[in-house]
């Protein structure tokens, strides 16, 4: 008989991702926020083009993956860019946003009307190296 032992160790960062149908039209903005929910200040690697350091998963109101747009691989390769890195210090409890806000209509087609459930996932590199997950944010499509 063998015993696995798993180490479980407490994500350092949270995300929480806000957001929704911009009034009057029908696109779709998210923002993710991260917050320091370790005791210690932590050294936060980003890149330049922070807003694509995001996976964001979209389940459309069916269930299933909402589909992606026409034009999304497109504004992938456009979107994805060397780009330079910075470290920033987050004190404990602080929350940051790097990356501004998402058009994630620009990626993700909301043409169904219904109930959407969007996440966030980001890995952070080390000295943190963890992978990360948001909340769920409910964006209801007329």
């Amino acid at each position: 008989l063998q015993a696995a032992v798993y180490s479980q160790t407490t994500p350092k960062l949270s995300l929480q991702i806000e957001g929704g149908l911009i009034k009057g039209s029908d696109r779709v903005e998210v923002v993710v926020r991260v917050t320091n929910s370790s005791p210690q200040n932590l050294e936060v690697p980003i890149s330049a083009n922070a807003g694509s350091e995001y996976t964001f998963s979209a389940v459309g109101p069916d269930g299933r993956p909402a589909p992606p747009t026409k034009d999304t691989e497109k504004r992938l390769r456009r979107n994805l860019g060397s780009g330079s890195s910075q470290i920033v210090t987050l004190t404990p409890g602080q929350t940051a946003n790097w990356g501004g806000t998402s058009l994630l209509s620009d990626f993700v087609d909301f043409s169904k009307p219904g109930t959407y459930r969007i996440t966030a996932t980001r890995h952070f590199a080390p000295p943190i190296d963890e992978t990360d997950t948001s909340d769920v944010l409910e964006i209801k499509v007329p």
